[in-house]
């Protein structure tokens, strides 16, 4: 998918929002008629759940994490318009390969996740590596962590010097 204003990443904001309301609508009728063990299956393996982008059936939790992990793509292109208001970008959007977001002259790239910790599988790390290799010449990090530090997260941002580290606070 390929965005260069605030309005086109605003749609598709609105595309995850409205996909993910008619899933919790869904879901708010069917929890009424299930036992607990049948719904936990259920959010696990049926495919109950929306895609963000597309509306396709999808279980629940590839739902919730392509959600947020589609919401920080997001706010990272509405960030990176900013800065570099004459690029256009090419966006990553749900479980797709290569970088989440990247100018379409290559010039700048980004990797975006949202978890509970940077810890966690050592995502930011990976993430790093992935964008030490790029030949980008501005790398970026952009993610929402919900228990982490920013002492903590300093200490992550000095081992790659090369990459400038953004903290989602809003999705």
């Amino acid at each position: 998918m390929v965005v260069n204003t605030h309005t086109q990443v605003t749609k598709l904001r609105q595309t995850i929002v409205e996909n993910a309301e008619t899933a919790f609508s869904e879901l708010k009728n069917y929890a009424q008629n299930t036992d607990a063990l049948q719904f936990f299956a259920s959010i696990k393996f049926i495919p109950l759940g929306k895609d963000p982008i597309t509306g396709d059936a999808l279980n629940l939790i590839e739902q919730i994490n392509q959600t947020y992990s589609d919401l920080v793509v997001l706010a990272a292109t509405h960030d990176l318009i900013d800065r570099y208001p004459e690029k256009t970008f090419i966006l990553q959007l749900g479980a797709a390969s290569g970088f989440d977001v990247q100018s379409t002259d290559g010039e700048v790239a980004a990797e975006c996740f949202a978890v509970t910790s940077v810890s966690s599988n050592d995502k930011m790390n990976k993430d790093c590596k992935k964008l030490m290799k790029s030949e980008a010449e501005q790398k970026y990090i952009f993610f929402y962590t919900y228990q982490d530090s920013e002492r903590k997260l300093q200490n992550r941002y000095k081992k790659y010097p090369d990459i400038h580290f953004e903290r989602v606070y809003r999705l």
